[in-house]
């Protein structure tokens, strides 16, 4: 073989081995340009985890919007919720009017029993207001007709106490309505004198301290 064709090739085979050399350089190439898992720039989340919390923004007022009620300790005026209210007791019962303006305070003891509470029998009470009805007819029979008005009458609260089956009036609260005159305080201390000690048998009752009941009667 001349020494032409041994260089011929020669070159061939360095050529091919260039061509080679290339296309691994190139194939290599593309896998490294690939970024590596865990190498990114984003945030990576992991199951479980939360991202980093931001800061919140601050909170700026905004000047269209009506703000928030102050409470303040400065007295309301006239007329509101701080008004002073008509603080008295009646009968050992404190009684605290809320109401605006003028009124007339109550003048009798109110009859106030809670809901649960114990309830005498009808007929205890019907007989107690028989025996009061009486009392009343003979105090007033000196009131004159000239004093009574279209529609006089007695109001008030007793209490009484229950002892052995018998009921006794231990306190009386009386006031004549639709009454004028001179005869009005006797007649009505009267009626209060003369009911306290009326007793009424209370066969179906156990003892009782103190109980209050009212009373309305018209006066003829």
């Amino acid at each position: 073989m001349n020494r032409r064709v041994l260089l011929g090739l020669g070159a061939i085979a360095v050529l091919a081995a260039a061509v080679v050399l290339y296309l691994k350089l190139r194939s290599g190439g593309d896998d490294a340009t690939a970024t590596p898992a865990g190498t990114r720039s984003d945030p990576v989340v992991q199951e479980g985890s939360a991202p980093s919390p931001r800061a919140a923004p601050p909170i700026v007022a905004d000047p269209k919007r009506p703000s928030a009620p102050v409470v303040s300790s400065t007295p309301r005026e006239p007329g509101s919720a701080s008004e002073p209210v008509d603080d008295y007791t009646v009968g050992g019962v404190r009684i605290r009017d809320h109401r605006a303006g003028e009124h007339a305070r109550v003048d009798l003891p109110p009859n106030i029993h809670a809901p649960d509470s114990r309830r005498v029998t009808p007929n205890l009470t019907a007989d107690l207001s028989a025996k009061l009805q009486a009392v009343m007819h003979e105090c007033a029979a000196n009131v004159p007709r000239e004093a009574r008005g279209e529609k006089p009458r007695l109001e008030g609260t007793i209490f009484i106490a229950i002892k052995d089956h018998v009921a006794r009036v231990t306190e009386a609260a009386m006031q004549l309505r639709d009454v004028v005159g001179a005869a009005v305080d006797p007649t009505k201390q009267c009626i209060e004198q003369k009911a306290v000690g009326l007793t009424a048998s209370a066969p179906e009752e156990a003892d009782l301290d103190r109980y209050s009941i009212s009373i309305t009667f018209a006066l003829l």
